[in-house]
């Protein structure tokens, strides 16, 4: 590719924090979270500063990697490179942003670390970071899919705004799930006829 070999080997003279957030941006939307951290680890050590976007886009290239990989050791490394960068925003003084707080519950939620995302979310709101709707709409539908119903309400209560889509989703999972249930109960009691 050769945009990664412009920026990684040929003019990082020419380079501004936000063009080289642009290109964190293209590659963490197509999931490639090692071109993502290479260009990161080449571009903001020492040659630029990152901001709070370039975190960002570095956390939903993780995210995104993550939503694609079965390997569970993928996942785990991924979780851990996530972690890290937590810690540099921290330490540079920067603010957890919205965007950067949901690719991490995002990337929680692949990684089957869900009473982790949940955690995050609750402790989230309780110290005034920013959690956005999107971030409570992929937990709880999350949480609905595990059939834990009433968690996943709970995490709707918390949204700035009522969300009634979002609650009829989580109803009709739930009345979904009833129905199968009520359904092989049936077929279970049924007789078979002897032959």
């Amino acid at each position: 590719n050769s945009f990664y070999y412009y920026i990684t080997k040929r003019q990082t003279r020419l380079l501004s924090t936000a063009s080289a957030n642009a290109a964190l941006c293209a590659y963490a939307e197509l999931g490639e979270a090692d071109r993502v951290i290479d260009i990161f680890e080449y571009l903001f050590n020492g040659k630029l500063v990152p901001d709070a976007d370039t975190y960002s886009f570095v956390m939903h290239s993780l995210a995104c990697h993550a939503s694609k990989q079965y390997n569970a050791r993928a996942r785990k490394e991924r979780l851990e490179a996530a972690e890290y960068f937590l810690d540099r925003i921290q330490t540079e003084g920067l603010s957890i942003t919205c965007d950067t707080l949901h690719h991490y519950v995002d990337l929680l939620i692949h990684s089957n670390k869900l009473a982790d995302a949940i955690k995050v979310v609750v402790e989230g709101m309780e110290n005034n970071f920013e959690v956005g709707n999107k971030t409570l709409r992929i937990l709880s539908l999350e949480l609905a899919s595990k059939g834990d119903f009433d968690t996943a309400r709970e995490i709707l209560s918390r949204a700035s705004e009522h969300l009634p889509h979002i609650y009829s989703q989580v109803n009709q999972m739930e009345n979904g799930l009833k129905l199968r249930h009520k359904m092989r109960s049936r077929k279970d009691g049924e007789v078979q006829p002897e032959e």
